[in-house]
């Protein structure tokens, strides 16, 4: 046992250094987050102000990059104030679903039904195994 020898103070003062690193490295972290979500806000309150009803994707997309934020507020400014992007209706969602699904299937189908037909089918030597080991029995 005279050969381990544990230092108990070196031990917590870096466990305490690591702990304030951690917190050092949370704190920034929140910092950060308040940043994003403080251009977000400003972002939707210019697009609302300005007439345009953006999407929390493109307001996100916009808020993280400032080129971005540049261009759209350069073309805004030509924008009449009556413009809207609107949000698709049920409708138009419902018709998209089913045109999606249609070319889905239609594209799919016949593929995976050869893919099945080609796993279910023996070639010729998987055969002549299953001749061979049904001949023994």
């Amino acid at each position: 046992m005279s050969s381990i020898e544990f230092n108990f103070p070196k031990a917590q003062r870096r466990l305490e250094e690591a702990q304030e690193q951690l917190e050092a490295q949370k704190e920034a972290l929140r910092r950060a987050q308040q940043i994003v979500h403080d251009r977000e806000v400003e972002l939707m309150q210019a697009a609302v102000k300005d007439g345009v009803v953006a999407t929390t994707a493109t307001a996100a997309t916009v808020a993280l990059n400032p080129a971005t934020a540049a261009k759209v507020g350069a073309a805004s400014v030509g924008v009449a104030k009556t413009t809207t992007i609107a949000a698709l209706g049920w409708k138009q969602h419902l018709l998209a679903g089913g045109i999606a699904r249609g070319v889905a299937v239609s594209t799919l189908f016949p593929v995976d039904s050869i893919k099945t037909k080609l796993q279910v089918t023996l070639s010729s030597w998987q055969q002549s195994c299953v001749d061979a080991l049904n001949a023994r029995r």
